[in-house]
């Protein structure tokens, strides 16, 4: 026997030499005269050759493809939860499939990398932190099934349902009045790439601005002296890059009654209620004049050529996000658009009579009648089955939902409300909300009168992002947050800018409610109403604009329930809609109160805080931010969207542009087109200018440059055509900030 080698063996075997079991080896293997001995090792084990049977190091297991998709689908990570299908072997996966998840990690990092604000950054870590307690939430009770969830099958047939469907068979048909028959929802899996789009049928608009023309006397006619139209309008839809146009017609008052289909998407081609949730897409509404320039430059050929070049000028738009389409179904009405402040070359012709039903704004907007709905229709999530946690006491809540028993029986149509859930997922009474907070002294001390104090705090709030909470907490319900939150976290949906707007004109001493209804787009929103002696205001929160409740193009369509610190009041009136109704809540014929005489308010705390903490928003990060911006769409302009062509900038009027800028912020951009005229009337003797101006909250630059894209401003092609871009960012208390954009398009005139 081979000693050396029998100890070689044991040494490499790692034996433990306090195992009785190894007492002989150990006494045969025991040195003599000296020598090295087998010693115990200093490390516990109680498999010896335990990495005898390690198939792959940490290392490796780290490293493997399929690990980490299951891992990730696990995690429920938005490119990975809904994969069925995993294959059982790594190198049967597509090489390209982390490509989407690796591409949306760099773009964070990017985004955290180029932030400048380090008030902006500290907001995205907070809502991160905010999104994953949600969503833990949302995911255990995802896992609550019921039986209609694991069993599909066909109801009982109900011998009322059928009796009404024979009448319905044989009820009178009016062709001159179609109705719109009630559409099958289609679930996610039965879904196909191909078979989904959006649906926008336009019918006419009202008011579009006209081309303005020096001679007025020829310009009060509908068409100039030479018998061109003053405009030539058009509708041009886009949603994810693609495009579709109407016809051209003629006109300020045109009429189309057109549809248009555009295909969509789903990130992943997942079709699923919860990732269509997330999507985060706007449909974009433009209206464009169609401008014909007779471009023929040798006259003895105008008999026998035409040379026409086709140029379309943005005279307004509306954007609705997908969140609204896919949560309301169907959006139906007349829309305002938004029409830019200086809108150069264009004015908007004067109305011969006023009716009575005429009010100031619609005078000086846009309108457009549309009907938009995605085909075929998508089934919403259902609601969570969990049963929210709560501090109220049991009176109360068992109170709450008597209370919305009653008003959802009797008016089943209509959207009443008494709690809401908090970041924490609790349930709050929605009472508690409503407390007097003070605005940012900064912004009060812009004006001296209430009426302008109460319209420049609702231009503040109107200035911090919109963002649908089914993106920001997918699959969860309408989340309230509180007024600290919402200034913290800097993005908010129409509750959160309503109840920041009503507690707002509270500390301002107005009788000012929250008001619970439908309006459009938005579908079920929010707004702020304010009694004002015999007058009734009505706030959109999120535009910073007003509308008296007679005023017949105010978004807000019905009105369910009003809501303030004291109490809540459900309407039960005939009618829903503002115009129609009475305001005098202690009508109890028409509102029904739910704290009364025999239920009293027991004087509950409110969630809001003390008071709201402001500071001043960093000047030099607003000088950087101004400057990434226009330097990001510069690029947009010469890399994006005009690659093939020379994009020449004029830098002299991009001085007069950002000087024109600072000053629209002050005034709002009122009254500001005649103005700018005036100050450009040295450029217009030489080019023929075609601009406008644009402005917004701020969120992010793609979203900047995507409302840029979609005026179409970029797509002219003239030879020797120069482009003027500019950016003024005004600032706010807490990193808000007003975004004011001046992009237009110079063509010099040949004499």
């Amino acid at each position: 026997m081979d000693m050396d080698k029998l100890s070689k063996w044991l040494s490499n075997s790692r034996i433990d030499p306090n195992d009785p079991a190894n007492s002989e080896l150990v006494y045969l293997l025991r040195p003599k005269g000296g020598g090295d001995k087998i010693s115990a090792p200093d490390y516990f084990r109680l498999e010896q050759l335990q990495e005898e049977f390690n198939f792959s190091t940490d290392e490796e297991l780290a490293n493997d493809k399929r690990l980490q998709i299951l891992e990730l689908r696990e995690k429920e990570v938005m490119e990975f939860r809904n994969m069925k299908m995993v294959p059982a072997f790594s190198h049967e996966l597509s090489p390209d499939i982390f490509k989407e998840y690796n591409k949306r990690l760099d773009d964070e990092a990017k985004v955290k990398d180029t932030e400048s604000d380090s008030h902006r950054a500290v907001v995205t870590r907070f809502m991160q932190r905010v999104r994953e307690q949600v969503l833990e939430r949302k995911r255990a009770a995802a896992h609550q099934k019921s039986l209609q969830d694991i069993i599909v099958e066909d109801s009982v047939p109900n011998i009322a349902a059928i009796v009404l469907n024979l009448g319905n068979v044989l009820a009178p048909r009016r062709p001159l009045r179609p109705r719109r028959k009630e559409r099958k929802t289609v679930s996610g899996q039965n879904l196909q790439d191909r078979e989904v789009k959006i649906m926008i049928n336009i019918t006419r608009a009202y008011n579009v601005p006209c081309r303005a023309i020096k001679d007025h006397q020829s310009g009060e006619g509908r068409t100039s002296a030479s018998g061109e139209h003053k405009v030539r309008p058009f509708f041009e839809v886009m949603f994810q890059r693609e495009k579709k146009t109407t016809s051209v017609a003629e006109g300020p008052n045109p009429s189309w009654n057109e549809e248009l289909n555009l295909p969509f998407r789903a990130p992943n081609n997942d079709y699923s209620s919860t990732n269509l949730q997330t999507v985060n897409d706007s449909l974009y509404i433009n209206l464009f004049d169609e401008h014909v320039t007779d471009v023929l430059q040798d006259d003895r050929q105008r008999g026998r050529e035409v040379h026409r070049r086709l140029d379309k000028k943005w005279l307004g738009g509306i954007q609705i996000p997908f969140a609204t389409l896919y949560s309301d179904g169907v959006i139906e009405g007349t829309f305002r658009l938004e029409s830019p402040a200086v809108l150069l070359g264009y004015s908007r012709e004067k109305a011969k009579k006023k009716t009575a039903e005429d009010s100031a704004a619609s005078a000086d907007n846009t309108h457009v009648s549309m009907f938009i709905t995605v085909e075929p229709s998508l089934g919403m999530a259902p609601d969570l089955k969990e049963t929210f946690e709560s501090n109220e006491s049991e009176e109360l809540l068992n109170a709450a939902a008597k209370y919305m028993e009653q008003l959802e029986k009797s008016f089943p149509n209509r959207n009443f409300t008494t709690a809401a859930i908090d970041i924490n997922g609790k349930t709050v009474f929605v009472t508690k909300y409503f407390k007097p907070l003070a605005p940012p002294p900064t912004v009060l001390e812009l004006a001296t009168d209430l009426k302008t104090q109460m319209e420049n705090v609702a231009r503040y709030v109107s200035l911090i992002p919109y963002i649908s909470d089914s993106v920001t907490f997918p699959g969860m319900c309408d989340i309230w947050s509180t007024c600290d939150q919402f200034l913290q976290m800097l993005t908010g949906d129409e509750e959160e800018h309503a109840v920041l707007l009503t507690n707002y004109f509270l500390y301002l001493q107005q009788d000012a409610y929250l008001c619970v209804g439908t309006a459009i787009p938005e579908g079920i929103t929010a707004y702020t109403l304010v009694k004002d002696g015999k007058d009734v205001w009505i706030w959109n929160a999120m535009k910073g604009e007003k509308y008296k409740s007679t005023d017949i193009f105010s978004p807000l369509k019905s009105i369910g329930c009003l809501i303030n610190d004291k109490n809540i009041w459900g309407n039960i009136q005939k009618f829903n809609q503002p115009s129609r109704m009475t305001f005098d809540t202690n009508n109890a014929k028409a509102w029904k109160p739910f704290f009364t005489s025999s239920f009293p308010n027991p004087g509950l705390p409110t969630v809001q805080p003390e008071n709201l903490l402001y500071f001043e928003t960093d000047r030099e990060s607003v000088r950087d931010l101004q400057e990434r911006i226009e330097q990001y769409l510069k690029d947009k302009f010469e890399k994006s969207w005009r690659p093939r062509d020379v994009t020449r900038w004029n830098r002299n009027n991009m001085q007069t542009f950002r000087h024109l800028l600072t000053g629209l912020e002050s005034t709002k951009g009122k009254e500001a087109n005649n103005l700018h005229s005036r100050e450009l009337e040295n450029v217009a003797s030489n080019y023929k200018l075609s601009g406008f101006t644009l402005n917004m909250p701020y969120t992010d630059n793609e979203s900047i440059a995507n409302t840029v894209y979609a005026t179409g401003v970029w797509e002219n092609d003239t030879p020797g055509v120069e482009f003027a871009l500019a950016v003024h960012v005004h600032p706010y208390p807490n990193s808000v900030y007003s975004i004011w954009i001046y992009v237009a398009s110079l063509e010099r005139l040949r004499y």
